[in-house]
């Protein structure tokens, strides 16, 4: 299971009040941790174990660490507008995560949300067809070396509501195999590599 913004109130708060020591933000993120507890006993009561995932945010706080089975990052859309990952900010990012919570899998994604001003809005609206496959190469690439498992964008994320490119010329939902993209050739190649 992946939630998303699960420490976000608990980053409101402290960009509010300006202080880790505030009651606010300390019970805000414990609150969090206690979802995530309640999710895996829910589970262990059924006999079944529930994987529970989100953002990194929490390395970030200066209190324990959550007790999260994976976390998930994204290239930036900057990155993915000049086809080239920071190297110097994904260091220090993954080396706070990995600090923080240990030897736990960390998911790479082509983030997205409402409008096409995200990760994967630059990826299908701006790149040609051509550009997103070579990304994709970038990208798969980078994230091995870094011991980071990227995720394919084979069907899934909204492109936004503002998107022009269309999957098939109907969905906003990004598809791999649409005419407009045609990436998924290159998604099976480079899976094909990793077994």
């Amino acid at each position: 299971m992946w939630i998303d913004m699960l420490f976000k109130q608990a980053v409101m708060l402290y960009r509010l009040t300006g202080s880790f020591e505030h009651p606010a933000v300390k019970e805000s993120y414990q609150a969090a941790c206690k979802i995530i507890e309640r999710i895996h006993e829910y589970g262990r009561s059924r006999g079944k174990e529930i994987f529970v995932g989100s953002w990194p945010t929490a390395a970030y706080f200066p209190y324990p660490p959550p007790n999260l089975d994976f976390v998930t990052v994204s290239p930036s859309g900057k990155e993915v507008m000049e086809m080239k990952l920071d190297e110097t900010r994904w260091n220090e990012k993954l080396k706070t995560t990995k600090r923080k919570f240990g030897d736990i899998p960390i998911f790479a994604f082509i983030d997205w949300a409402a409008t096409s001003n995200t990760p994967l809005g630059r990826f299908s609206q701006s790149l040609t067809k051509e550009r997103q496959r070579e990304f994709l190469k970038i990208a798969d690439e980078f994230f091995r070396e870094k011991d980071v498992i990227f995720v394919y964008p084979v069907h899934g994320g909204t492109m936004g509501i503002d998107a022009h490119i269309l999957s098939f010329g109907k969905s906003r939902v990004y598809d791999a195999l649409a005419p407009e993209f045609q990436t998924y050739k290159t998604i099976r190649e480079l899976a094909q590599k990793r077994t």
